[in-house]
């Protein structure tokens, strides 16, 4: 929120009512959302935060992460683009945490990593190879072996470096009162069979 407030006071525009789908500063972030996934929105929401939330396909939510981390190939042409991407593979616990999930995939593999809300899951490699992922029960449990699969199968991610960040990121699946591990997290043959 402090970086939409900086943005508003950078355009001249009230303070007050920043978060409202039709200020000035939200319909130029719509504007470049529109600009990056190629698609417009078809429905906005409200995030947790009290800002708009627009929704669009998964094919533009990739195409738009790629755009951003492809700029680190091409930074004179999208330098805005560039820099968000420089900012989140320098200081990639800012992103998600130290040893999270996201952070670990950036610090170990270079890919720009954004976990997001319901089971949303956007990667992108530094050539604009992107994937992005949600699970349709709103949770994370696989998001990230079905997106770091979906990029090693086009060759984006080196499959033994895959193998030891998989390793630190997934967690096992724990039942019980002694919380002991019960299961783990597999790619099914319907996701395999089209890698």
């Amino acid at each position: 929120m402090p970086a939409f407030l900086a943005a508003a006071r950078t355009q001249g525009s009230r303070l007050a009512t920043y978060l409202d789908p039709d200020h000035p500063l939200q319909l130029s972030v719509m504007e470049v959302i529109e600009e990056y996934t190629g698609e417009r929105p078809v429905a906005v929401g409200t995030d947790g935060c009290g800002a708009p939330a627009p929704a669009m396909s998964l094919t533009g939510l990739a195409r738009g992460i790629g755009k951003v981390a492809g700029a680190q190939r091409n930074r004179g042409a999208e330098l805005h683009a560039f820099t968000v991407a420089q900012a989140m593979l320098d200081y990639p616990w800012l992103v998600h945490g130290r040893r999270e999930a996201d952070t670990v995939v950036m610090e170990e593999l270079g890919l720009i990593s954004k976990l997001g809300a319901e089971g949303v899951l956007v990667l992108a490699a530094p050539d604009g190879t992107a994937a992005a992922v949600k699970t349709l029960d709103g949770s994370h449990r696989a998001n990230y072996l079905v997106g770091l699969s979906l990029l090693a199968s086009v060759g984006a991610v080196d499959l033994d470096q895959l193998s030891a960040v998989l390793k630190k990121i997934l967690k096992p699946i724990v039942g019980g009162a002694d919380q002991r591990t019960v299961g783990a997290v597999r790619l099914s043959q319907a996701v395999t069979s089209v890698l």
